[in-house]
Parts: C-alpha cells; sequence; structure tokens
C-alpha cells in the first residue's frame, strides 16, 4: 500500500515538472494561442524530450555591463589619483634639499599678535578668572544689561 502511494506521488511530481518545463520552453505567439495537441501534451511528459532552461536572462544585459565597465574604470582610476599624490607627498618630505642642516635653523615666519583663545580642553582646566566682587547696589545696576 505505502509502495503504490509512494508511485503515485512520484508520479504527480513528473507530470507537474514536466507541465513547468513545457510552459518554460520559448513559444512563438502562434504557439500561445492554440491549444496543444494529445500527441505534444505527451511528448511533454517524456523525460527525453525536456530541455535545458536557458539562464540568459539572468546575465546582465549590454546596459548593466557598460555601467560595470564604467564603475571599474572610474574606481581604477581614483586609486591611481589617489596613489600619484600620495607619492608626490613622499617625494616632498624626503626631498634632499629639506633635509640638510642648514634647513633646519632658518627663522620661521613670525607669529602674529592676534590673542589665542584657549582650546576646548585649555577652557575646561584652565583657573577660573575671578569675577568682579559688587559692592553695592549701583555696582550692580552700572552692570550692562543682558539682552533676551
Amino acid at each position: 500500500m505505502n509502495r503504490m502511494k509512494n508511485i503515485t506521488a512520484a508520479l504527480g511530481v513528473a507530470f507537474s515538472i514536466a507541465l513547468c518545463c513545457s510552459s518554460v520552453e520559448a513559444q512563438t505567439p502562434a504557439e500561445t494561442s492554440a491549444p496543444a495537441s494529445i500527441g505534444q501534451f505527451m511528448s511533454n511528459l517524456n523525460p527525453m524530450n525536456w530541455k535545458m532552461p536557458s539562464f540568459k536572462s539572468m546575465l546582465p544585459g549590454q546596459e548593466d555591463k557598460t555601467r560595470i565597465i564604467k564603475k571599474k574604470d572610474g574606481l581604477v582610476s581614483d586609486v591611481k589619483d589617489t596613489a600619484s599624490k600620495s607619492w608626490q607627498k613622499t617625494k616632498e618630505i624626503f626631498d634632499p634639499s629639506r633635509l640638510s642642516p642648514a634647513n633646519l635653523f632658518v627663522a620661521k615666519e613670525p607669529a602674529t599678535t592676534e590673542t589665542k583663545t584657549p582650546g576646548f580642553f585649555g577652557s575646561l582646566f584652565a583657573p577660573q578668572e575671578e569675577a568682579e566682587q559688587i559692592a553695592t547696589a549701583t555696582d550692580f545696576l552700572a552692570l550692562p544689561k543682558i539682552e533676551r
């Protein structure tokens, strides 16, 4: 009894595969409109007549190929530009004229006279400026008003 169920299930699977394979085959518009004959239907059930489905639809089209090539060429040129800039900077750093001892003691540009504001950590860790002590009401009223 179990063997009969297994055979029936196998035939059902083979039948459904045959129907799928027959619908995968390329058909002309004339074939799709006309009903299939019994002989053709039965020949599609024969595994010897089955065809491998084509995977051309999975391959990239021409527009995808050109986009990929442009992207690849752009990436190569970006890497080439970065490498050439890095090489130029390396040559500047190791330039023998910059490494001569005469250049070690060259006067630097004069410092500007602008007052420097402390950086973030400098303002955090610097000692607080002493605030004026207001002794009288007149001193308090003389303070500038805060705009809101």
